[in-house]
């Protein structure tokens, strides 16, 4: 299930938490490859977008029109996202206690190296194209991150 310009699909699942997910992308194209990709995979989620780096940020810390927004399990973010955004993006959550805490998974063009080094154990890279069987390996090897895949009868 997903969350996409102010439209909810709710799955009620008494044993089932869904993942949630803070996609960071301008690109409408991309965001529906992901979507796509997830579904695909019957992968249970609640996926909410955002365009910019501010805009995660205040998502985050549930602030302005984001105030009653959940917070996400996981954020993934485009690295084609103007000025820097995701290297400040991961700055900025880092040096957060309320968010330090939240994997987060970057974007890559196809054959673009990586734009920036981290050592941070909790960011990862993938690489467009994608499937969704590479999402959820980079998902799935975040340590502390469980994700349930649940196929549809």
């Amino acid at each position: 299930t997903y969350c996409r310009k102010g439209r909810y699909i709710v799955l009620e699942e008494k044993n089932i938490r869904l993942v949630k997910i803070l996609l960071v992308e301008r690109k409408e194209k991309v965001e529906q490859d992901i979507f796509q990709s997830l579904r695909e995979l019957k992968i249970l989620n609640t996926i909410h977008v955002v365009r910019s780096r501010y805009e995660a940020l205040e998502y985050l810390r549930q602030v302005g029109k984001y105030w009653d927004r959940p917070k996400p399990d996981i954020v993934m973010a485009d690295c084609d996202l103007p000025g820097n955004c995701c290297e400040g993006l991961l700055f900025e959550m880092r040096n957060d206690p309320a968010l330090c805490y939240i994997p987060i998974l970057f974007i890559t063009s196809q054959g673009e190296s990586v734009p920036f080094e981290t050592s941070d154990y909790m960011a990862r890279f993938v690489e467009k194209p994608f499937s969704g069987s590479n999402i959820l390996e980079a998902l799935m090897s975040f340590d502390r991150f469980g994700m349930a895949v649940v196929k549809a009868e």
